[in-house]
């Protein structure tokens, strides 16, 4: 089978995005990303190629610069080529923010942050750069031990300190919060594909009443699952034929736990392995004074086995049962691994851009990055499925050590060795990406081929 192939199905659905000459500096781009190590800064991107390609450095910092981008195109293929491979029946959509280090006055839309990773509930740490909101899609691949967050799409939270800098020189730009970038975000991706089913995860700062009544609009093709409040008000539904929007106001869950026998379950929890939890389950419509009222199911988890906190989640899907809230919500944080994976491998945090522009297309191009990169390995796969380990040399180990499981460096390393496999084989079809491929790059990656694989 040629190689070609898992390269070019991937790549293919982006030549609409751009202009042939833009699509030529993206592709050098991508495959220089690919085989770059630590900051992946467009000169050291270059410089991992082996040399200097066809053209001037500066048109390929044009790229992110000035250069024209179809950008609700490139949306929709990288969504596709995901979606293609989850079931049609409901796709988890994980919502989670992370942040980049950037500092400098001059730097389009960064601020004070506080860090989640370093802060504790008695110490608060901060960092100045940029905070992103991305949007993820969690799926399970055969190859893979736990299922991969792969994102799509990805927006810049700007504080309002920062707004109103912005103001004083001239930019008008409108303040929005995570959630409500979150909402923008759902509102894309229903549009893009309105035959398809939704169920949204989000963590404390995502489940909020507004985006509960948000997914509820959209009535069955959408629900959201987060985390809810012990202490939120809820209430029986009205009287038939009445005009009144609540009915008479139901103990909270704080105080519903406390009575009543609890049903017990084995479910998957955070790690993806199996842990005994006991809970109990209730309905009503949530209530927040000026802002509406929506249905809910609620939960409450009291992990058996180990030393988890007791949590609670909700849904505004009614037809969930309890055990697929709990899985829901614990496969959400997969988006969290996603995040150290593309800090670690793909150097997200190392971006040194500093205009509106770059800033705002580099680090979704590296989160993309990440996506494109385990959908071109998912391509080796499905006609590799029973000797993965060997094509990927993974029986070898150190002192007797034999590798069971893929992890997200092995992927990166057989995709590495993909492109280079590629670039040596002269029998790819005629097209925008393929003729480019087998150019200029090549002569380019030949030199330093052994030293990155």
């Amino acid at each position: 089978m040629q190689t070609h192939r898992y390269i070019e199905t991937v790549l293919a659905p982006f030549e609409a995005a751009f202009t042939k000459p833009t699509l030529a500096r993206v592709i050098v781009l991508v495959v220089g990303a690919i085989f770059c190590r630590g900051r992946r800064t467009v000169t050291r991107i270059i410089a991992a190629l082996g040399g200097r390609p066809t053209g001037d450095i500066s048109d390929y910092h044009r790229v992110l610069s000035r250069a024209p981008w179809k950008s609700h195109i490139i949306f929709v293929a990288i969504a596709s080529l995901v979606l293609r491979v989850v079931p049609d029946k409901w796709s988890l959509i994980v919502f989670d923010d992370t942040g980049t280090k950037h500092s400098g006055k001059n730097v389009f839309g960064n601020g004070c942050h506080r860090d989640a990773v370093r802060s504790s509930q008695k110490h608060t740490a901060f960092f100045f750069g940029h905070k992103w909101v991305v949007m993820c899609v969690l799926v399970r691949f055969p190859w893979f031990k736990r299922p991969l967050a792969l994102p799509i799409l990805s927006l810049l939270y700007i504080p309002p300190k920062a707004i109103e800098k912005m103001k004083k020189e001239g930019i008008n730009v409108k303040h929005r919060s995570m959630p409500q970038l979150a909402m923008i975000m759902i509102w894309f991706l229903a549009k893009a594909f309105p035959t398809r089913k939704f169920r949204f995860l989000g963590d404390g700062g995502y489940s909020s009443q507004e985006m509960a009544r948000f997914c509820a609009k959209m009535q069955d093709r959408a629900a959201l699952v987060g985390k809810f409040h012990p202490e939120a008000n809820l209430y029986e539904k009205p009287a038939r034929g009445s005009k009144a929007m609540k009915g008479a106001k139901m103990i909270k869950p704080s105080e519903q736990i406390k009575t009543g026998n609890f049903r017990h379950a084995m479910v998957r929890w955070y790690n993806s392995s199996s842990r005994k939890v006991k809970y109990k389950s209730g309905t009503g419509l949530w209530y927040r004074s000026g802002q509406g009222v929506v249905e809910v199911r609620w939960v409450y988890v009291c992990d058996m086995e180990g030393n988890h906190r007791d949590e609670y989640f909700f849904t505004t899907d009614m037809s969930m049962s309890e055990v697929e809230i709990i899985e829901s919500y614990t496969g959400r944080w997969n988006i969290e691994t996603t995040f150290q994976e593309c800090k670690e491998h793909l150097g997200l945090d190392s971006t040194r851009n500093r205009t509106e522009t770059s800033v705002l297309r580099s680090a979704p191009c590296l989160l993309g990055l990440y996506t494109l990169v385990a959908l071109i390995f998912h391509e080796f796969w499905k006609d590799h499925p029973d000797d993965w380990r060997k094509k990927m040399d993974c029986e070898i180990g150190y002192s007797g050590y034999v590798k069971q499981d893929v992890t997200f460096t092995d992927v990166l390393s057989y995709v590495r060795r993909l492109i280079f496999e590629q670039l040596l084989l002269n029998t790819l079809p005629r097209n925008r990406v393929s003729r480019f491929l087998e150019s200029d790059i090549g002569k380019f990656v030949l030199a330093q081929l052994v030293q990155t694989t």
